[in-house]
Parts: structure tokens; C-alpha cells; sequence
């Protein structure tokens, strides 16, 4: 027979670790995904400038509860249709410090390790999405290849966070066309949007250009190319609807279906039908960046691999 006291000692053990492990869960965080190999990011991240790289795999663990990272980087040059990279690619580890600044309206979190010459802000956007940051704070914006939007590896989606706010956006200064471009997952944006696709599919390309009236300055039309739609570009009209400081940018297709963005600098990230921020992947996250080349090729005209 079990004691009152045994119970209690029991009934207190297992309440001490349902804590634990709810610390836990708050206070590691392990980011996942694959940003542009640019200059700006093998220097953040103290990569050999000279090194040809296409992209880097991250896989971050945030521990918030003792101000420390873990970070390890996969990296070179892409295999042509695959995830992996050409020869296996190269590595890095490092650890280091985490700095945690509440900027009112969200957070940035810095990982520095001075002597192995690493420095990188992430933006939280939630709970399971960071992003990462200029040293000017602004939302790097990737490459139409990745992007620099960073996912928690769970696969717990939140749903119950407000978008970000506080990150005012001026789009008036946007001119009369503006183009978006990047590569996201592909069977879970082809279930959110109730399409068919491949079971092998890991991939889809976007490219969303969006047009103002020439004397208003109001949105008007749209074209979106898809890479499981490529003969079939979607056109419809768009419009912007703001609230708690967040803009989203809802498209409206001619074929009744219906797309939501959150606006945030030069980036969009898709919004899933709840109007919540859809989680990546270790290859890809959920954001298009604007295009800023001055000639923007038809993806009629140019290969889309």
C-alpha cells in the first residue's frame, strides 16, 4: 500500500518535470533552413570569402535560458535538382553568446562569438519563425534561389501569435510595377492551396509581379508564375489591408482563388488560410524578395529549373 507521503513525493517529482521539460521547451529553440552563400552571410558567419557558395544549411539551437547558441553550417555549391550539395559540400560549428533585445514590438536576437569572428541577428517573427537581419536591422532580403527566413524544426505550427508588427511599411514608394521571386516547399503550400502535385516534389518556384494604377497609385493587377502552372500564369487583382501595424497583401486570381502576404520590408511572407505565417523546412522557407535588377526577365522566356 502507497503511502499519503509517497503519493505526495510522487505527485511533486512528477510535477517538477512537466516543468523541466516545459522550460525546456521554452527556452531551446532550434532554428532550421537555407539562406543565399552571398558576401553579407559567409561574413556573418566568418566563411571564407573566396569559398564558391550557392547556400547554407543552418540548424541554430537557441538556449534562452543561459544566453548561449549552438550553430552548425553545411555549405558550397548545389547539386543541380537536389538537395544536397556538389562533393557533400563543406562544414562549421561554433558556439557562442545570444543577445536578446525587446525592441516593444518584437525581438532580435544576436549570436556573437568574437575569437571565431561570427555575428548574426535574427528577427522573431513568432514562435516558430525567425528571420534574418542587416547590420543596418532591416530584413535581408534573398536571392529568388533561397531566402533568409529560419523555421523551429518541430513541427508544432503557432496559431494563436498575432503577425509582427511595428515594422511600418511605405509601399507608396514602391514603383508602378514591383516584382517577387523565390523558391518555397512544395507539398504542404500544394495542400494549403488545394493543388495537385507530385509526391516527389520538394520544390516550387514563384514569381509575383504586382502593378499600380499609373494615376492613383493603387494596386491594381497581378501576375503570378508558378512552376506547377508554368504555360498558365495566374492574373487576378490585389489590394492592401493594414491593421495592428501589419500590411497584408491579398490576391484575389481570376479564377476565384485567393493568396495572402505579410509585407515586411522587401520581403512577403505567405500567410496560410488561417492568416497565420507558414513554417519552412531545412531547404526552403515561405518568403518571396523583391526582385530588383533593372531588366526582369519573362519566366515565359527564361528557363525555369
Amino acid at each position: 500500500m502507497i503511502s499519503n507521503r509517497s503519493v505526495s513525493t510522487i505527485a511533486f517529482l512528477a510535477l517538477f518535470w512537466t516543468a523541466a521539460c516545459n522550460v525546456q521547451a521554452k527556452d531551446q529553440n532550434i532554428l532550421i533552413g537555407s539562406i543565399p552563400g552571398d558576401q553579407t552571410a559567409k561574413q556573418m558567419l566568418a566563411i571564407d570569402p573566396t569559398e564558391n557558395v550557392d547556400f547554407i544549411r543552418l540548424r541554430i539551437e537557441l538556449n534562452e535560458g543561459d544566453r548561449k547558441f549552438d550553430l552548425n553550417a553545411t555549405f558550397g555549391v548545389g547539386k543541380p535538382n537536389t538537395r544536397d550539395f556538389e562533393k557533400g559540400g563543406k562544414s562549421i560549428s561554433a558556439k557562442g553568446q545570444l543577445e536578446i533585445k525587446d525592441n516593444r514590438s518584437y525581438l532580435v536576437y544576436r549570436l556573437f562569438n568574437d575569437e571565431a569572428g561570427i555575428d548574426l541577428s535574427l528577427i522573431r517573427l513568432n514562435d516558430c519563425m525567425f528571420h534574418v537581419l542587416s547590420r543596418d536591422g532591416r530584413l535581408m532580403s534573398g536571392n529568388g534561389g533561397w531566402n533568409y527566413t529560419l523555421s523551429r524544426e518541430t513541427e508544432t505550427r503557432s496559431r494563436s501569435e498575432s503577425l509582427p508588427n511595428g515594422r511600418k511599411i511605405d509601399a507608396s514608394s514602391d514603383p508602378e510595377i514591383v516584382v517577387f521571386v523565390g523558391r518555397t516547399p512544395c507539398v504542404e503550400i500544394a495542400r494549403e492551396l488545394k493543388i495537385s502535385v507530385t509526391d516527389d516534389c520538394f520544390k516550387l518556384k514563384w514569381k509575383l509581379t504586382l502593378r499600380r494604377d499609373l494615376s492613383s497609385r493603387s494596386p491594381a493587377t497581378f501576375t503570378l508564375q508558378r512552376t506547377f502552372r508554368r504555360p498558365e500564369p495566374l492574373e487576378g487583382n490585389w489590394r492592401i489591408v493594414t491593421g495592428a501595424g501589419s500590411a497584408i497583401y491579398r490576391l484575389e486570381g481570376s479564377d476565384g482563388s485567393k493568396m495572402s502576404f505579410l509585407r515586411l520590408d522587401d520581403s512577403l511572407l505567405f500567410l496560410d488560410n488561417a492568416g497565420q505565417l507558414l513554417k519552412g523546412n531545412g531547404e526552403f522557407g515561405y518568403t518571396l524578395d523583391r526582385q530588383r535588377n533593372a531588366a526582369v526577365p519573362d519566366m515565359q522566356k527564361a528557363k525555369m529549373e
